[in-house]
C-alpha cells in the first residue's frame, strides 16, 4: 500500500507554500513521486496541464524509462543517450540553455594536492577544450569550456575567471611540479622515494562518456609525469569516499549549453546540475532533462 499523503494535514505543514502556477497536491513516500496541480491563486497565464508528477529515479535510468513510456522527459545530452532517443517515435528533439556542468573537484586536504603548487600543475596539465570536444562527439550542438562558479556562459554577468590555470600549458605544469619537488623519474615524478600517485574516484554508475573522459584526463596527466589510478565506488558512496572530500575544486569543467533534450508532451524545469569526478592524493592501492 502506498504511503500517499494530500498536503496541507499537520504532517505535511513543513512542505514550503509554492508561489508559481502549480502548487503541490501529494507526495507518494513509496512510488517517490510528487504530484503537482494547477494554483487557483496563480495571478498569471493559466498553466495548459492539469497535473505533473515528478519522480525520484536515476539519471541512469532516464533513458530506459523514456523508452517505455514511463515517464515524457529525458535528457539527451549523454551521446549515447542521443543516439537512442533520437531514433523514438513521436518525440520531439529540442536545443536549449541548460545550467549543466561537468567538473573535477581535487581533494586538497592531503597527500600530494595539499601543494597549492601540484593542484595549479594540474589545471595546467588538463587540456579542457579537449575534454569538452570528447565528451561532446556525436552530439549535434558543440560544449564549451567555462571559468565560473556562478554563471553559465550564455547568462548575464558571465566572465572567465580561470585566469592563467585555466590555460592548457604542459611546459608550466612540469616547471609547477619541479619547483614541488616532484622529480622526474623514468615516466613518473617522485619525490622522497615516492611515487607521484593521485586517484580519480567515479560513481560506479557513470556512463561511458564520463569514463572516456577519466581515461582521457588519465593520458593527459600521466604527459606531465602524474599516475592517474581510476576507481569506481558504489554510487550512494560517492559523497562519502575518502578521495571524495574535496577543499578545493579545479576549473577543468565544460559546460553543456544549447544541450539536446528528448520530450513527448511537457518540458519539466531542471535546477543547475553537475556531473563530478575527483582526484585525490591516494596511495597507489571527472533533453529526453
Amino acid at each position: 500500500m502506498h504511503d500517499r499523503h494530500p498536503v496541507g494535514r499537520p504532517r505535511d505543514r513543513k512542505i514550503p507554500v509554492t508561489g508559481a502556477a502549480f502548487r503541490i497536491s501529494s507526495y507518494d513516500k513509496t512510488a517517490q513521486t510528487i504530484t503537482t496541480v494547477p494554483d487557483p491563486n496563480w495571478w498569471g497565464t493559466k498553466p495548459k496541464l492539469d497535473s505533473i508528477v515528478f519522480r525520484a529515479l536515476d539519471y541512469t535510468a532516464w533513458t530506459d524509462a523514456y523508452l517505455n513510456k514511463e515517464i515524457d522527459y529525458a535528457s539527451a545530452i549523454l551521446p549515447e543517450d542521443y543516439k537512442r532517443l533520437a531514433k523514438a517515435a513521436g518525440t520531439d528533439i529540442r536545443t536549449g540553455a541548460r545550467w549543466d556542468e561537468v567538473h573535477i573537484t581535487l581533494n586538497g586536504a592531503r597527500g600530494p594536492l595539499k601543494d597549492v603548487r601540484v593542484r595549479q600543475a594540474i589545471q595546467h596539465a588538463i587540456d579542457r577544450k579537449a575534454v569538452a570536444t570528447a565528451f561532446g562527439k556525436d552530439l549535434p550542438v558543440q560544449l564549451k569550456t567555462y571559468g565560473s562558479h556562478f554563471f553559465m556562459p550564455n547568462q548575464a554577468g558571465y566572465q572567465d575567471n580561470s585566469g592563467k590555470y585555466g590555460t592548457y600549458d604542459t611546459a608550466a605544469a612540469g616547471k609547477l611540479l619541479d619547483e614541488a619537488g616532484w622529480k622526474l623519474k623514468g615516466d613518473t615524478r617522485a619525490k622522497d622515494g615516492k611515487q607521484l600517485a593521485l586517484t580519480y574516484t567515479l560513481g560506479a554508475g557513470s556512463t561511458s562518456a564520463q569514463e572516456d573522459q577519466a581515461e582521457l584526463i588519465q593520458a593527459q596527466l600521466a604527459a606531465v609525469g602524474i599516475k592517474i589510478s581510476i576507481k569506481k565506488v558504489p554510487s550512494n558512496d560517492y559523497s562519502t569516499s575518502p578521495s571524495a572530500t574535496s577543499t578545493s575544486s579545479a576549473s577543468a569543467g565544460s559546460t553543456r549549453s544549447s544541450a539536446p533534450r528528448r520530450t513527448r508532451s511537457t518540458a519539466r524545469p531542471r535546477a543547475r546540475t553537475c556531473t563530478t569526478a575527483s582526484i585525490s592524493g591516494e596511495p597507489t592501492e571527472p533533453s529526453a532533462g
